[in-house]
């Protein structure tokens, strides 16, 4: 690699649920491609005792896929309107150079008023590509 090549970092932030793993995997693959360091960042909107058991299993699972990548695991508490300072916090400390996120629902409102989640990445990481 010639020394102005930063190499690929690449963030996966994933909610619980099978989509969050299909992502993991999506982007573990690409991460292999890249020969890239992968992070995966689960972030839990949801309160302590909401869906408990589903949790703990989904969360199994992501630490398995982790270690079967080869990924560093990182679980955060948030809440909704702090997810992408969250997201471009975790890039900017672990130097990622790619993120991917899963399909984000937001209103058609949300999108016309500039406050979309995306957008809001876009913003605050402008050092890493969004996916």
């Amino acid at each position: 690699m010639s020394s102005f090549q930063q190499e690929e970092r690449i963030l996966i932030c994933v909610y619980y649920g099978q989509n969050g793993l299909r992502l993991i995997r999506r982007g573990a693959d690409i991460a292999n491609k890249l020969s890239a360091s992968l992070f995966i960042l689960v972030l839990d909107p949801l309160p302590e005792k909401e869906y408990k058991l589903d949790k703990e299993v989904d969360m199994s699972i992501f630490k398995e896929v982790a270690n079967e990548y080869g990924a560093e695991l990182m679980i955060k508490r948030s809440r909704m309107k702090d997810i992408a300072s969250m997201i471009a916090e975790e890039a900017k400390e672990n130097k990622v150079t790619q993120i991917m996120i899963g399909q984000v629902a937001e209103s058609l409102w949300t999108t016309l008023l500039g406050r979309s989640i995306t957008n809001s990445i876009l913003e605050k990481a402008p050092f890493a590509d969004l996916h």
